[in-house]
């Protein structure tokens, strides 16, 4: 089972192919709202947006139904939120300059003092890594909350089965077996002279903060 997981292997995922109003993406979103949920990666993310000074201005990428960029705004109303997504703004959203295309090409475009990506980046392949590590070195901080590529993980999503419907079934260790292990995105982004705070949490997300020096 080990050796499953000793390479990173990138595949496409059932939800990144379907519309937005399809009822199996629509089911898929609520399934990630509550796996975010009970990892705890949008609060570890408040966290460390925390640790920036007032005024700070922050860019998430992959921003997705604007859940993170909302709380964002809600619990930090004197920072500037930008989000960038392929898809358009979610209606009602507030308070976030929204930018709706591909991310390698609305980067560059972008100021912000920290760039936040949630479950987005085990999507690239190392090649794309690469490319999004030279528009990343522009910035002041990162901060990453990804799948941890190990066998732990695979057990905890196939323990969510019965709770989930057939594409985040699917997509599910789909995700891990495109995560990392600890040093691996560090490495791929091209951070070697970055100061580099990672951990694994025991519910399968592998998060990393960098700071350019």
């Amino acid at each position: 089972m080990g050796n499953i997981l000793s390479e990173r292997v990138v595949r496409p995922e059932i939800l990144d192919g379907l519309s937005a109003d399809d009822p199996a993406a629509r089911r898929s979103r609520r399934d990630l709202r509550l796996i975010n949920a009970a990892m705890g990666n949008f609060r570890w993310v408040e966290r460390q947006v925390g640790r920036l000074p007032p005024g700070a201005s922050v860019v998430e990428i992959g921003a997705g139904e604007g859940i993170l960029s909302e709380r964002l705004v809600g619990k930090f109303p004197g920072k500037k939120l930008t989000a960038v997504d392929l898809a358009q703004a979610p209606p009602g959203l507030t308070g976030v300059d929204w930018k709706q295309g591909d991310v390698f090409q609305i980067l560059p475009e972008v100021s912000a003092d920290m760039v936040v990506g949630v479950m987005i980046v085990h999507h690239f392949s190392d090649a794309q890594l690469a490319e999004l590590g030279r528009g990343l070195a522009r910035f002041r901080t990162l901060c990453f909350c990804e799948p941890w590529r190990a066998v732990l993980p695979q057990v905890w999503g196939g323990l969510l089965w019965p709770l989930v419907g057939r594409v985040t079934r699917h997509d599910m260790p789909v995700s891990v077996r495109a995560g990392f292990r600890p040093g691996e995105l560090a490495w791929l982004l091209g951070l070697e002279k970055w100061r580099i705070e990672e951990s694994v949490d025991w519910r399968g997300s592998l998060r990393l903060v960098a700071w350019r020096p």
